[in-house]
């Protein structure tokens, strides 16, 4: 930085001059290059030479964006470019895997996914909405994904290039119009649920277990955590003495930064996978919370315990021999194996199953709802939505049950 003899300041190459004036401010001028290759000169006005440092920083920021949404980018492409330019910095790993798989599978293989981004109508984009709804009977959730994403995206572009936001009048469809059913959840009855405990602890005949998480695994069916939070354990979350868990981080999986798409052998031969799991220090709530081990849980935990080689109390829990926290697919793999040696017909088919049979053991013994959610970390409206099939069954129970014994009614019918 020099600084001249009538007090310009030279910032040096390609990166202009700042004078003071008369009314005693400063003003930043400099020459850059336009969206469309043209160089012109840009000033901003400040009191400070700080300020007009930031100003013309903002001012440079604002230009890169614009050079990454040229008008004939393809809705797709200039949504992926959104989320790491403008969303990855406010949102974790999982939630920005989460919003680029929105893209992936619902709007990059649509009808406008590869067309102009700001050539696309408020009626291309509604009928993209409904066709998820009415004709590929996706999930409310889903559906709610993929508005939103459109949403923020079209909000911010639309503001950056000054035109009308063509999402503005796009109707999300109504809880009571979307047609895809609530799916009726899948859980182990009480007697499968024997057969799945037998099967995880069965050993080998040197006394090694033949599932080395199968107790593990099991206890879950009495702890209902997610399996994000099973496998992020370590031994000192887990208090036997005092008979709880401490429920504060969650294993996720997001891309690896390390992974070089355009050389896969390369990556192959390294080891290196597009995909890594890194454990985060919170929970999918952002709330710490506790969960009591009973007696069923805690003698599986012991069991297990009992059947380690060696630990630290700083150890994972389901730890591999990496050191690192084992897998989701592994567990998910090891679970069909038990289902299948356990003989169990009406099988879970993942393992957020176990969570869900957890939850409706409570249910069973008329546990308050409120209770239920405080246990599994879920809100009341989750708690209610999810669970909906076990709650109208416990409600037809509870209505028979004041059937009054001996009253006939003799009624007579037109």
């Amino acid at each position: 930085m020099k600084k001249s003899q009538d007090n310009v300041i030279k910032l040096g190459r390609n990166q202009g001059t700042i004078r003071p004036l008369e009314n005693g401010k400063f003003q930043y001028r400099k020459m850059i290059i336009t969206e469309q290759g043209r160089r012109t000169e840009v000033s901003v006005t400040a009191p400070t030479v700080e300020e007009c440092m930031r100003k013309m920083s903002s001012k440079d920021r604002q230009l890169q964006q614009r050079k990454n949404y040229k008008q004939n980018t393809p809705l797709a492409d200039a949504m992926y470019k959104w989320v790491e330019n403008v969303k990855a910095p406010t949102l974790v790993p999982q939630s920005i895997i989460s919003l680029k798989n929105t893209i992936k599978n619902q709007i990059e293989p649509s009808a406008i996914g590869h067309a102009r981004f700001q050539s696309i109508t408020t009626e291309e984009l509604q009928t993209l909405i409904n066709k998820l709804n009415f004709i590929d009977h996706y999930s409310k959730s889903t559906i709610k994904k993929t508005y939103d994403a459109l949403n923020a995206f079209y909000r911010y572009v639309s503001t950056l290039y000054k035109f009308d936001n063509p999402m503005l009048l796009v109707v999300k469809p109504s809880d009571k119009n979307i047609v895809k059913p609530t799916k009726e959840i899948q859980f182990l009855s009480e007697e499968d649920t024997k057969k799945f405990i037998q099967a995880s602890v069965s050993t080998f005949s040197n006394g090694d277990l033949i599932y080395k998480y199968g107790p593990m695994i099991a206890a879950n069916l009495f702890l209902g955590l997610r399996i994000s939070e099973l496998l992020a354990l370590k031994w000192t979350d887990i208090n036997l003495d005092e008979d709880y868990i401490t429920i504060n981080k969650t294993l996720i999986t997001m891309e690896n930064p390390a992974y070089d798409a355009s050389q896969p052998e390369k990556m192959k031969t390294l080891n290196i996978h597009k995909v890594m799991e890194v454990v985060q220090p919170f929970t999918k709530t952002k709330r710490t919370r506790y969960v009591t081990i009973n007696n069923s849980a805690k003698e599986l935990i012991l069991y297990y315990k009992e059947h380690l080689k060696k630990y630290k109390p700083t150890d994972y829990v389901m730890q591999s021999r990496n050191g690192n926290p084992t897998n989701i697919s592994g567990v998910a793999k090891t679970l069909a194996y038990i289902q299948k040696r356990g003989g169990i017909e009406n099988k879970i088919t993942g393992t957020h199953e176990l969570r869900h049979t957890c939850a409706s053991f409570y249910f069973a013994q008329d546990i308050p709802i409120e209770t239920i959610c405080s246990i599994l970390g879920n809100s009341r409206e989750v708690c209610e939505k999810t669970y909906v099939h076990i709650i109208e069954k416990s409600k037809r129970e509870a209505a028979s049950k004041i059937n009054l014994p001996g009253i006939e009614l003799h009624l007579r019918r037109a």
